[in-house]
């Protein structure tokens, strides 16, 4: 067996068990990401001459579903898990053409070799539009993650996007000169496997976005203490479209973060926290009395409410009362 056969063996085997491995964690960002290196696995294995033609039929196509996979691992780092299930419409086109390579091959189509190299090109430029995209929605949202988790996830883009572009100058250079186009593969899956080494030491270095999320947020110790301040002496639940993303970028935490701490430790939601200083805010005004004719809503609007039926839903869920039986009893102490 030659060099490259070799490489693909290994590549291969590490993908497998690393994507088993990510598999356990029982972890929406880590499945995603087992099965990204699931199918760079399968990929390399496929191309070691005795296994080829067993894996043909399983391999052929999964290209358009890598870069795919790597753009919703990104979203699904700091998406609810219900709002998950949208973003694998991305997996469409490789479902499509899965089924289309299917079809081909028990109706036993011939296929010729140019159509063959036009769809390689067509998944490999597909694969590197994602990985751009993935670089891009980074950049554009690096504020959603810590500073760690950035570094993190561009040196994981990084090398995803690189393999890309050197499969596509190996595809290129290979019809002239098959020579170097194979040495530029082997460099193409030498990537490929620095991709699995790099996930394989993240795991190990424990990194934030493949472990529990109990590991890493229970190392904010101070956070109720941060978010108290904001609402304490920065009022920001004044703001009426105030977001938990607004909190994250200045805790500098991730929004997982932030619904994590308020569920675990605080036993509330983030509408509930924020809602419960609106209607203590509510509560003072009404309390101080200092414009008789200031009607409810005018002041719920003050305290940040954006409709007056946000806030008397809020109101009763939070004192069982409405407003008008609450500023009653205000009045009886009065």
């Amino acid at each position: 067996m030659d060099t490259m056969g070799i490489l693909f063996i290994v590549i291969g085997i590490q993908g497998v068990f690393l994507a088993f491995a990510l598999f356990q964690k029982k972890h929406v960002p880590s499945t995603l990401l087992g099965i990204l290196i699931f199918l760079i696995g399968i990929d390399s294995l496929s191309h070691v001459p005795f296994m080829k033609k067993h894996l043909f039929l399983i391999n052929h196509g999964n290209l358009f579903a890598m870069g795919p996979l790597l753009y919703v691992f990104l979203l699904s780092i700091n998406a609810k898990r219900n709002k998950i299930r949208i973003h694998l419409l991305h997996l469409v086109p490789f479902v499509l053409f899965k089924l289309a390579v299917v079809i081909v091959d028990l109706a036993s189509v011939p296929v010729s070799v140019q159509f063959g190299k036009w769809i390689s090109y067509i998944m490999a430029l597909y694969c590197l539009g994602y990985s751009f995209g993935s670089l891009f929605y980074l950049i554009r949202k690096s504020k959603l993650f810590s500073k760690i988790d950035v570094r993190y996830l561009y040196t994981l883009i990084g090398i995803f996007l690189l393999g890309w572009l050197f499969s596509i100058v190996a595809r290129i250079v290979e019809s002239s000169d098959y020579g170097i186009g194979q040495i530029i593969w082997q460099i193409t899956y030498i990537i490929a496997g620095l991709f699995i080494y790099f996930i394989s030491w993240s795991m190990i270095k424990n990194t934030k976005i493949l472990v529990p999320r109990t590991y890493v947020y229970d190392k904010n110790p101070d956070f109720e203490q941060r978010l108290k301040q904001l609402f304490d002496e920065d009022k920001m639940y004044l703001n009426p479209t105030l977001t938990r993303q607004d909190i994250a970028k200045r805790l500098n935490l991730s929004n997982h973060e932030i619904s994590y701490h308020l569920s675990q430790h605080l036993k509330t939601s983030f509408t509930d926290f924020v809602n419960g200083y609106r209607i203590e805010e509510f509560k003072r005004k009404l309390e101080k009395n200092d414009n008789p004719n200031y009607t409810f809503l005018g002041m719920a609007l003050d305290c940040g409410f954006g409709s007056k039926a946000s806030f008397q839903r809020a109101f009763k869920k939070k004192t069982g009362k409405t407003p008008s039986e609450y500023k009653k009893e205000v009045q009886k102490i009065i």
